[in-house]
């Protein structure tokens, strides 16, 4: 019975741990604030903020949809988006998270986008915790968010990689949000059930800045 009760709880561990694959935190933006002349308009918006131009990238690894309605992010203080009723997830879909602004879906590779719920994400620049939780509370997706100054944390390789500075990559961008590392390969492949994949069309994407007076 011991015997029996233990591989039941190994294969409940199992279970959570490709559920929590479905929703992948792919690259997040703490600080927008860039060192010396450049700042990020991660947004597109034209105009920079440093509150707004944050953003978290994430990505549905499944070869099916997947519905996020009302789902939350939250961080060290607390709720800071809730998915609106209705976001679905097509397969291999990124959706970009932003602070605020104004930002155009047309300028992020097919990605969903939208901007907090609450008026800001908030991430702290000195280090954060980024969790993503369902309907029943289950904690999907849950990251610590980089240190950078006007650069993204983000994984690489894109989906199953640690997290890395964006500009030590090649192209050396400050960070690529809808796409993938490359800056011009979206995210829109479709991976097996339960796999993430790897496959990709591709777009183009630019990425904005603005210099200081």
């Amino acid at each position: 019975m011991r015997r029996i009760f233990l591989l039941s709880m190994l294969g409940m561990l199992c279970i959570s741990n490709i559920a929590t694959a479905d929703l992948v935190i792919n690259e997040v933006l703490a600080n927008p604030n860039g060192p010396g002349a450049e700042d990020f308009d991660a947004n597109m918006d034209g105009n920079f903020d440093v509150g707004d131009d944050e953003f978290i990238e994430f990505v549905n690894t499944l070869a099916t949809s997947l519905d996020i309605s009302n789902w939350t992010v939250n961080d060290g203080i607390g709720v800071r988006h809730t998915f609106a009723a209705g976001t679905v997830l097509n397969p291999g879909q990124a959706f970009v998270l932003f602070g605020g602004g104004s930002p155009s879906v047309s300028n992020f590779g097919g990605a969903l986008v939208d901007v907090a719920s609450t008026g800001t994400l908030g991430i702290n620049n000195g280090g954060d915790t980024i969790t993503v939780f369902d309907l029943g509370s289950v904690a999907i997706a849950s990251v610590a968010s980089g240190t950078g100054v006007g650069v993204s944390s983000t994984r690489d390789p894109d989906l199953t990689g640690g997290f890395v500075l964006h500009d030590t990559l090649p192209g050396g961008f400050p960070g690529t949000p809808g796409f993938r590392n490359d800056g011009t390969t979206s995210f829109s492949a479709v991976p097996e059930p339960g796999v993430i994949g790897l496959l990709s069309v591709f777009g183009v994407g630019l990425i904005g800045f603005r210099r200081r007076s």
